[in-house]
């Protein structure tokens, strides 16, 4: 793994390449997660070496699993309130969802024009079971004729159990329950018109329906001084998950009009070593680099063990994007 003699902050290299080579084949405790993210903290080189083990396990564990996705965002709103302190969307008064007959339009042309089986429907929450929309989208697109093609759902947890029977019965794919964190704290002070215990139990009803778990983190949320501690219990939690299927680490980034802009942006190593321990942790799952990347800052997420899931084009009101590897 080329560790040499690199610096580590008063790690001992021996015992890093020891730990690395032992977690080619299994995954770390709580205490050997901590060790390792302060292990890499402020080491290039250590760093690649976790990337390298992470992008290995990857290649061996999702082997034949790679899934092609599409992207429709803002098919629902946010009725948070107030909103997330990190969050950019929703903001404008004037953001425009997408409407039924436009998400049903842009599914035909996935179907008919491309190779794309798969799509997620994201938009924002909704405290509590009211109906948020998303069953009507799904039972339009289903009504449509496309019964070939696999729905993931991202749109916080309105959802009753007749819902989540409901989306089963329409063979929805995934549905998310996204924590962004795990530390009580920094998730109040976050994400203030949310809650935490709601997400977790929310996880669970949908595991109870029969369908994946899909959950996600933010890499630099919360403070500096307990980052190691927060991510490592973020993860182990995860991991506790029933029928956990995929994970997107999202990164912090500063923004217009969002609350957290005194809060420093995430640095793209920190970011790198979150991918590659959500890798090592939750060796089954799919791993996504989600928000806050950059595209070339994306390719080096690969590296660190994402990218078994590839988001080729996007839809929103009015808008169509193709990744530059899409087309």
């Amino acid at each position: 793994m080329g560790c040499g003699s690199f610096g580590m902050n008063g790690f001992e290299v021996s015992a890093f390449s020891q730990l690395l080579e032992e977690m080619g084949t299994r995954p770390p405790s709580l205490e050997e997660t901590i060790w390792l993210f302060r292990a890499v903290d402020g080491s290039a080189q250590a760093l690649a070496a976790l990337c390298e083990v992470a992008a290995r396990v990857r290649d061996r564990e999702m082997n034949g699993r790679d899934e092609v996705e599409a992207a429709f965002n803002s098919v629902v709103p946010c009725l948070l309130r107030p909103l997330c302190c990190y969050c950019p969307y929703w903001r404008d008064e004037n953001q425009e969802l997408m409407s039924v007959e436009e998400i049903v339009q842009q599914v035909r042309y996935l179907r008919e024009e491309t190779e794309v089986r798969q799509f997620h429907l994201s938009g924002g929450s909704l405290r509590g079971p009211e109906d948020c929309g998303v069953v009507g989208i799904v039972e339009a697109i289903r009504d449509a004729g496309f019964v070939d093609m696999d729905v993931v759902v991202n749109c916080g947890a309105s959802f009753s159990d007749a819902d989540l029977a409901r989306l089963k019965e329409l063979r929805v794919k995934r549905v998310f329950s996204v924590f962004e964190t795990t530390n009580p704290q920094v998730f109040s002070a976050t994400k203030p018109g949310d809650d935490l215990d709601e997400k977790r139990r929310f996880a669970a009803r949908i595991a109870q329906a029969g369908m994946e778990v899909g959950s996600g983190i933010m890499a630099g949320l919360g403070p500096v001084d307990t980052r190691f501690e927060d991510y490592a219990k973020a993860l182990s939690d995860l991991a506790a998950l029933e029928n956990l299927s995929c994970v997107y680490v999202s990164k912090f980034r500063h923004a217009a009009r969002i609350l957290m802009n005194d809060h420093p942006e995430c640095p793209l190593d920190e970011a790198l070593a979150l991918v590659a321990m959500a890798r090592l942790v939750l060796r089954e799952v799919h791993i996504r680099a989600a928000a806050g990347w950059c595209a070339k800052d994306q390719v080096r997420a690969t590296g660190a063990g994402a990218g078994s899931i590839t988001i080729p084009c996007s839809f929103s009101k009015g808008r169509t994007h193709w990744a530059a590897s899409g087309r």
